[in-house]
């Protein structure tokens, strides 16, 4: 009964400290707040990092393309790494190609129905 009781608090123990450990990593710099290292403001390079990923999305919704992907080139020049710019530079690329292929299709109905 006794190993039995000490296997339990030795249990509890290790789940208490994996959650005070977790607690420390979160604080220090929580998930997706854009914070500093320290989990203060952001610095000034993520700040313009952060702008300019939101630029960009914007350029995208508004089907400015090439002023998107020239954008997130000059973040993944400074960072290769940059995941967040990497993605978004890959659907900035799709929708592109999207729409030069809808305005292909269109561009050709329009030929065949002069043609008629």
């Amino acid at each position: 009964m006794d190993r039995r009781l000490a296997f339990i608090i030795g249990g509890i123990i290790v789940v208490i400290l994996i959650i005070i450990a977790l607690i420390l990593v979160f604080a220090v710099n929580p998930a997706g707040t854009g914070r500093g290292e320290t989990g203060g403001a952001p610095t000034e390079a993520e700040r313009l990092r952060n702008n300019t990923l939101k630029l960009a999305a914007d350029y995208l919704e508004r089907g400015e393309y090439q002023r998107a992907l020239d954008l997130l080139d000059r973040l993944l020049i400074e960072n290769a790494d940059d995941e967040d710019a990497g993605a978004l530079r890959d659907r900035i690329i799709e929708a592109k190609k999207d729409s030069e292929s809808a305005q292909r299709e269109r561009d050709k109905v329009q030929q065949d129905s002069l043609k008629d």
